[in-house]
């Protein structure tokens, strides 16, 4: 009984000790969250400023050469995908949206990038779409260009050095079951896709 009894008493002991300075670490953990928080507050702040002529959701943006924001695509109602045709401009100067064209087709999650020409790449999206379009900021119209070898959504669109445009991933039909590992190059000279070559 006495050898029990020690052993309660240090078993006692040991556990209290490691209760402290689990304690001890979790005060820890949680003072660097909070610091950490803190600092984020401190270094950044959010300001409104007026809301899109048009509420939407799985859109791009894209920043001009002109400073100005371009966005584009999405839709505004999940059930049977109510597409957005209508793209808008932000003037940061004004703090302003305003209208700037329809696309020719819907892109939902799908891409918009600015080429060095100073035009934008709309690309695919919406259901795997194939389309692409081409945004001019002088005219603020919209105009086919070359489809997509293989239509997708949810891929990414890279601008590379050259001038080209690398599409790549993505998926169609039902995403998370049928996931692509193709890629394709823009070309703009072309006005259409090309099967990059394994």
């Amino acid at each position: 009984m006495k050898r029990w009894s020690v052993f309660s008493v240090w078993t006692s002991v040991a556990l209290l000790m490691m209760s402290f300075a689990i304690g001890m670490a979790f005060v820890q953990e949680v003072d660097m969250v909070v610091h950490a928080a803190t600092l984020t507050q401190a270094s950044a702040v959010w300001t409104l400023t007026r809301s899109l002529n048009q509420g939407r959701f799985n859109r791009t943006a894209v920043l001009l050469n002109s400073g100005k924001v371009l966005v584009t695509g999405g839709q505004y109602q999940l059930r049977h995908a109510k597409a957005i045709l209508l793209s808008e401009l932000y003037d940061p100067n004004t703090g302003s949206w305003t209208a700037s064209g329809n696309t020719n087709s819907a892109h939902i999650n799908s891409t918009a990038t600015l080429l060095a020409n100073g035009k934008v790449l709309a690309v695919g999206g919406s259901l795997a779409s194939a389309i692409a379009e081409l945004y001019d900021p002088n005219t603020g119209t919209w105009s086919l260009t070359g489809n997509l070898v293989a239509g997708r959504a949810y891929h990414t669109a890279t601008l590379l050095t050259n001038g080209k445009v690398l599409v790549a991933g993505g998926c169609y039909d039902v995403c998370g079951i049928y996931n692509m590992s193709s890629a394709e190059l823009y070309i703009r000279q072309l006005g259409h896709g090309r099967p990059l070559a394994a």
